[in-house]
């Protein structure tokens, strides 16, 4: 209850601002691992493969590791010129700890870490999806109301879901609650399904377009570009291409795209880049980030059009202020 009353007491600020936002936009969600972090987390059984990892490398590192391939790749950072010794013994290492088929590759392995639970229990699970859930469900009737509850052309054309992550719960979520969508991955990043919208004849609704942009592909085709955050990305087409296509879109209206960054530790810096240039080319920019001492509460602080929101609950945060922004564009539509 801390972060929805706080937010009533500031809705004359942020909740009016956004409400001015989301008219005429396309709105952008890049979603990071802290927003759905269920593949590729670290099992138990991978603890003692890291542990041989560093040891056999004599990798100096007492970090608390959460996503392997986000891991490999802060190594091959620090060392690279043992690019090619960690990405052997991390193979070596789960060949052994998992006993796999000695004819396996790098690749290989990281499709079969999709089968490895994480540590979370179900319960944990199930509040996930239903945080998510609700999250997605508040989003939508912000969208169909500011849509077409306002008797102009004034409304939310596109929705782009840029997600990090390998796994379909986002998608499946989507299905779920009737919310019509394209995913596109490195097998069809050049279509041609940008223009699409859709409109209910019978009641007039304008469905906006939703989309999900897989950069790294999904768990069943996963990119797994190991030497892709810190080295040339030209090496990997794929990868070069989700980028290109992340940049065109976010930048290709000047000031016409409200952008929410959730669960993205910030540590890619390609899309670093292309955050920054999206700042610069005068869009508004949300970073909903996650701090453990923000508990049941949420600071923010703001620059220019750079809004950071530092919270416990960013989920939580996020459906609450849906939820005031429903209540208001209720009231102004005198509903």
């Amino acid at each position: 209850m801390a972060i929805k009353e706080k937010l009533k007491n500031d809705q004359n600020n942020l909740i009016s601002k956004l409400l001015k936002l989301l008219s005429s936009r396309s709105i952008h969600f890049i979603l990071g691992a802290g927003f759905n972090n269920n593949f590729l987390p670290l099992a138990k059984d991978l603890l003692n493969t890291i542990a041989k990892i560093k040891d056999t490398l004599n990798l100096k590192d007492d970090k608390k590791i959460d996503n392997i391939e986000e891991w490999i790749n802060e190594q091959i950072q620090v060392h690279p010129n043992k690019r090619t010794d960690i990405e052997t013994a991390f193979l070596e290492g789960l060949k052994e700890d998992l006993t796999l088929d000695n004819n396996e590759t790098y690749k290989d392995i990281l499709k079969q870490i999709k089968q490895i639970d994480n540590e979370k229990d179900k319960e944990e699970k199930t509040k996930q999806l239903e945080e998510i859930n609700l999250f997605l469900k508040q989003f939508k009737k912000i969208v169909l109301k500011s849509s077409n509850g306002n008797g102009n052309n004034s409304y939310i054309k596109k929705v782009f879901f840029w997600t990090l992550n390998y796994d379909n719960l986002l998608q499946k979520l989507l299905v779920n609650n009737k919310m019509p969508h394209f995913v596109i991955d490195h097998e069809n990043w050049n279509s041609n399904i940008i223009d699409f919208s859709f409109r209910n004849d019978q009641t007039k609704i304008i469905l906006p377009s939703y989309f999900i942009y897989k950069i790294h592909g999904n768990k069943n085709k996963p990119i797994i570009p190991a030497n892709t955050k810190f080295a040339n990305i030209l090496e990997d087409q794929q990868v070069f291409e989700a980028y290109i296509k992340m940049k065109t879109l976010l930048m290709d209206t000047h000031g016409k795209n409200l952008v929410f960054i959730i669960g993205y530790s910030g540590n890619d810096l390609h899309i670093e880049q292309i955050i920054g240039e999206t700042i610069s080319n005068n869009n508004q920019v949300i970073y909903v980030n996650y701090d453990e001492k923000e508990q049941g509460d949420f600071n923010s602080v703001e620059e220019n059009n750079v809004l950071t929101i530092k919270t416990s609950q960013p989920l939580n945060f996020l459906t609450e202020l849906f939820g005031l922004i429903l209540e208001k564009l209720g009231d102004e539509n005198g509903k």
